[in-house]
């Protein structure tokens, strides 16, 4: 038997399937040459045969049929995995919009504010939102049970779905006008910080 893991962020990995016997795990690289989309793990004793690029070709060439099959087996793949990705989108959402009710009205418009920017760097948040009050919030986001937030290289991102989330709310309540108008604002503001990758970003 082997776990079939998906990093879901944060050092987080998510199992995704469970393989048994006579099941086969790694054929989309055999069929696309695309690296990796997950990573297997044995959690018993297994026997493992390796199908090589070469062996698949000629396998193919005499069979041909047989890639009717792979391509049935990859279409129900596919399909297992859209309704649990729109299942574990609906109960983030559902669990984010909890988190992001609770929370008062200017602590609301900041998340939805940060949800413009690709990183979150708390020696300049302040400055790029006009706040004080960063530290703060940022502590409710880490505390949050929601990976909502998450570490990198010495700066913060948030996660995607939660960006996603934010900048839903951002429309609905401010309007595309305003969001672009913010675009503009973070654009100059990282300008006058001198970095101009993010002021290019934004623009």
């Amino acid at each position: 038997a082997v776990h079939v893991q998906l990093d879901s962020g944060g050092g987080r990995c998510e199992t995704i399937a469970v393989l048994g016997p006579q099941e086969y795990f790694g054929e989309m690289a055999l069929l696309s040459s695309a690296a990796r989309s997950a990573t297997v793990i044995a959690v018993k004793d297994c026997t493992l045969w390796k199908l090589s690029r070469a062996s698949w070709d000629d396998l193919i060439a005499k069979h041909a049929t047989w890639l009717l099959h792979f391509c049935a087996v990859l279409s129900q793949r596919l399909s297992e995995m859209d309704r649990q990705y729109s299942q574990g989108r609906q109960a983030f959402d559902s669990l984010a919009d909890e988190f992001y009710r609770k929370r008062p009205a200017q602590e609301q418009q900041f998340y939805r504010h940060a949800a413009l920017l690709t990183t979150l760097d708390p020696r300049t948040l302040g400055r790029l939102l006009q706040t004080d009050a960063v530290g703060g919030y940022l502590a409710a986001l880490e505390a949050s049970q929601l990976p909502l937030l998450q570490r990198v290289d010495g700066h913060y991102e948030l996660h995607s779905f939660f960006r996603e989330f934010l900048s839903e709310k951002l429309l609905a309540s401010e309007g595309a006008e305003i969001k672009l108008k913010l675009h503009a604002d973070f654009a100059a503001r990282y300008e006058a910080l001198g970095d101009w990758p993010s002021a290019i970003d934004q623009h």
